[in-house]
């Protein structure tokens, strides 16, 4: 079966289009039909639809996490997000109480704490701003204080950048996070989050 794709740069498929305006790709590949076509680092599938949702996330047989695109990232090819039936379901049964209603709606107090502080009060640019936002309201939650401020920016950086930026492998700066995490998790204040990854098996990089 052959699906349609959006139109392609020479030689390179729809990298560069992926890197400049992914929205844009994505909404010209749904206007071709409910399933299309992309040839990035490999072949991907996209689907835009709740049907095609439904579909990956109830074939776990075919949808496989490991050798998805998600592997090409350093911030997404460990933990739970790789793994598959049943090692996953055991590791989300190990960290649903962390994140279950009653524990989140605990730290909703420190986190609006954080964005009332954080509110600004005139012309500013709203992804510096949430980037800055996020930072914060992981230092309060999670963090507890004891990762450098200047290491969580450089970690997450990344992330707020255009591709390939988050798909660039950065050994040094994952090694030094989660050397920080390691010793964040040890001595955890009850009330984090990091509390709860005290005791499951490879916290750190989870």
């Amino acid at each position: 079966m052959t699906l349609p794709q959006p139109r392609t740069a020479y030689g390179v498929g729809h990298i560069s289009r992926w890197g400049c305006d992914p929205l844009g790709l994505i909404e010209e590949g749904a206007r071709l039909g409910p399933v299309f076509r992309l040839r990035l680092w490999r072949p991907a599938v996209l689907g835009y639809s709740p049907g095609w949702n439904r579909f990956v996330l109830s074939d776990l047989r075919t949808f496989r996490s490991r050798g998805s695109m998600s592997d090409l990232s350093p911030y997404l090819n460990t933990g739970v997000v790789q793994l598959d039936p049943p090692e996953h379901r055991r590791r989300r049964r190990d960290l649903n109480p962390a994140f279950s209603h009653g524990s989140v709606r605990a730290l909703t107090g420190q986190i609006a704490d954080v964005v009332a502080r954080s509110l600004p009060s005139g012309p500013f640019d709203a992804v510096e701003w949430s980037a800055a936002l996020m930072r914060d309201i992981l230092e309060a939650t999670l963090l507890g204080g004891r990762v450098r401020p200047g290491l969580l920016a450089s970690f997450l950086d990344p992330l707020d950048r255009a591709l390939p930026a988050p798909f660039l492998r950065r050994p040094v700066l994952f090694r030094r996070m989660n050397a920080a995490m390691r010793d964040c998790i040890a001595h955890a204040p009850a009330g984090t989050l990091a509390a709860a990854f005290r005791d499951l098996p490879n916290g750190p990089e989870e």
